[in-house]
């Protein structure tokens, strides 16, 4: 009888250091998936602030042609007050028309790539909180089954 209680005992042993070294590789896989999640969240963000500083530096660009496009209209007004026929206001606004609809574009495009990056973002929240749960999950499962082979070895 004594020798089936000491079996039992090695055996609640051994399932109690399986058991703790189950909850510590599920503590690594936790804190592996948390910097990994927060690596993500940092490759977004930068990807993210990428994509704006391109998209400000179009936008610019673009706005310093357009203001340049408008004094060239205001120089061709005060010429044209002088000798209208020397003055195609058309092609003018016609070039206007064309930069207003790039900037336009440009804006519309910018709008796009943010709402791309916040919907990269949640995607990456929302599986870094089903991995989470996961593990948390295991992580209480595990615990009955160590309080039970504690309760059972006292």
């Amino acid at each position: 009888m004594l020798e089936v209680a000491n079996a039992e005992l090695e055996e609640a042993k051994r399932s109690k250091e399986t058991t703790e070294q189950d909850l510590k590789g599920y503590e690594v896989e936790l804190a592996m998936n948390e910097a990994t999640i927060q690596t993500l969240e940092a490759l977004i963000e930068s990807s993210m602030q990428s994509r704006i500083s391109l998209t400000q530096d179009e936008i610019s660009t673009v706005g310093s042609v357009l203001d340049a496009l408008k004094n060239q209209k205001g120089a061709s007004r005060f010429v044209s007050e002088e000798d209208p026929k020397l003055v195609k206001e058309e092609v003018t606004e016609g070039a206007l028309g064309t930069l207003e609809d790039m900037l336009a574009g440009v804006i519309s495009q910018t709008t796009q790539v943010e709402e791309e990056c916040r919907s990269e973002q949640n995607i990456q929240k929302r599986e870094g909180n089903m991995k989470m749960t996961e593990l948390s999950g295991t992580s209480a499962s595990a615990g009955p089954a160590v309080a039970d082979i504690l309760f059972n070895i006292a």
